[in-house]
């Protein structure tokens, strides 16, 4: 994946233009304050995996298209109901290769992209004399997406 791939999938996903990165030096500060406060988070564990990729395989030419596993803890937590779906299907742009494997709560399950064939969410449902409380805790469970 290249720089400018990188740039199209978030214009894609997140309607973000960034375009201006690949033509200009930018300072790395002043662009992340400059993107919408509620695309920070979930950004940061998109780029905190690229970042370690580019670390892990300085020679490969295309380190983004390895396989691999990427194990995300309640991804809803930091993207919101609202960017769940855009923020995964992201993921699956710029990781072809990945396995994602991530906890989400049943509630949670349709904001799992469908129209990719090959993902697939297994989610575990509460015991019933579970009080409500421990009725969400145990409410967790795992979604993993498959690659063919």
């Amino acid at each position: 994946m290249s720089s400018t791939g990188f740039a199209s999938l978030l214009k894609r996903h997140f309607d973000l233009d960034v375009d201006h990165w690949l033509r200009q030096p930018a300072e790395a500060a002043q662009e992340w304050d400059a993107l919408p406060q509620q695309l920070h988070r979930p950004l940061l564990p998109v780029l905190d995996a690229v970042r370690h990729l580019l670390d892990a395989f300085p020679k490969v030419r295309a380190p983004l298209d390895l396989p691999g596993v990427i194990l995300l803890d309640r991804p809803d937590r930091y993207c919101g109901d609202t960017i769940l779906t855009a923020w995964l299907e992201l993921l699956d742009a710029l990781f072809p290769n990945m396995q994602f494997l991530a906890t989400l709560p049943q509630a949670r399950a349709h904001l799992v992209p469908k129209n990719y064939p090959a993902m697939s969410c297994l989610f575990r449902r509460p015991r019933q004399a579970d009080s409500p409380e421990m009725a969400l805790r145990r409410g967790l469970a795992g979604c993993s997406a498959h690659r063919r």
